[in-house]
């Protein structure tokens, strides 16, 4: 975020162009074990305060998780400066981790350039053995791909064995995505997302599918 945030005032910037969907997480260095980081997130206070983003306190979790429990919705384009962003695609939506000078671009402009990745599909099929957890599986699919096998294209994921994934299985096999490299990890819109979803009937859905 301190770079982001000086990204943002080389661009010359003097407002962020939707405060509300913009969210600081004081989710790394915390609590703050040097002086130097406390300076750090003393600045993203004072930058939060001064535009009128969203700020999440120490202790409050990690940005990815913030955004699942409370704000992310099916249809939303989500980036965010850590890389395990594509979590959030658990919720059928497109979401990604950017670096500092794009996120600094997205604050000021409210838009943000991306080339559409391809696809990988990924069909999970049959009952899930005893003992095998959501982890075992995102580490199979590793195994399988390979830590670049995903480069810069989306997983969406397919097949009968998903309505047996839990909501928090999705996001922990999203979580690892990035460990193939994936730009996003998409799963459908189900029972299993809208009964997620129903303790947060303001959030606005858009599902999307593959064509």
């Amino acid at each position: 975020s301190p770079m982001a945030i000086d990204y943002f005032r080389q661009m010359g910037g003097d407002r962020v162009a939707d405060p509300d969907r913009v969210l600081f997480a004081m989710d790394h260095y915390a609590p703050p074990s040097t002086a130097k980081t406390a300076a750090f997130h003393q600045e993203i206070r004072a930058f939060a305060r001064r535009y009128g983003t969203r700020l999440r306190e120490v202790g409050d979790g990690i940005s990815f998780q913030i955004l699942s429990e409370e704000l992310a919705a099916p249809g939303d384009l989500v980036i965010g400066a850590d890389s395990h962003t594509v979590t959030c695609g658990a919720l059928n939506l497109f979401a990604t981790g950017v670096g500092s000078s794009d996120l600094a671009a997205a604050m000021l402009s409210g838009q943000t350039w991306l080339r559409v990745p391809d696809s990988i599909k990924v069909v999970l099929r049959g009952p899930r053995p005893r003992g095998v957890k959501a982890k075992d599986i995102a580490l199979t699919l590793v195994a399988e791909l390979g830590p670049e096998g995903a480069s810069y294209q989306a997983l969406e994921f397919h097949g009968d064995a998903l309505p047996a994934l839990t909501l928090e299985d999705r996001l922990v096999i999203s979580n690892l995505a990035v460990e193939m490299d994936a730009k996003a990890s998409i799963f459908p819109m189900d029972d299993a997302t809208r009964e997620y979803l129903d303790s947060h009937p303001d959030r606005a859905i858009s599902p999307v599918a593959a064509d």
